[in-house]
């Protein structure tokens, strides 16, 4: 009986760990599309992913290689995907965040992004791209928004993101 329950949390152990490397393989950024948001040559700073309060999620951060000239800024590009338990749970995460910035200048509606989606910018600090299909969301940060930051280049791989989810 006790090789049984050992077998049996091993194969649990096992078919997580399966489904951790699949939900990593499909679900990331390129360093290319970073550097076409970016509009510039960018490194992978960060990479991680895992399981927090039931939600799957995988997170990385790309940081532009050398300062704007013109702005003076480092541009930094965050991307974060989780697949939440249900489609309500990401409905109502998005519906949140939209009802918060919805009286922001810069706040934008986008009805053919997956099943919600928004875009905030203030136009010469951040760029946030929010987005929700079924139980999945997908969110893109610029932080510091430089002269080469390219927010139609964001839109342009926000959307083939949902469209591959």
């Amino acid at each position: 009986m006790k090789s049984f329950i050992t077998l049996f949390i091993l194969t649990l152990l096992n078919i997580n760990s399966i489904e951790q490397k699949r939900f990593e393989e499909v679900q990331k950024i390129s360093i290319q599309e970073a550097e076409l948001i970016l509009g510039q040559q960018a490194s992978l700073k960060e990479q991680t992913s895992g399981i927090k309060n039931e939600v799957n999620f995988f997170k990385s951060t790309f940081v532009a290689n050398e300062i704007d000239a013109q702005t003076n800024k480092l541009g930094h590009l965050y991307y974060t995907y989780e697949t939440y338990k249900n489609a309500e749970e990401a409905n109502k995460l998005i519906q949140s965040f939209m009802q918060s910035n919805q009286n922001h200048h810069g706040f934008e509606r986008f009805k053919d992004f997956g099943d919600e989606a928004f875009i905030i910018t203030d136009q010469t600090n951040f760029i946030t791209f929010i987005s929700t299909k079924a139980n999945k969301m997908i969110r893109l940060k610029v932080n510091k928004v430089t002269s080469k930051t390219s927010i139609l280049a964001l839109k342009r791989i926000a959307n083939k993101l949902m469209n591959t989810v």
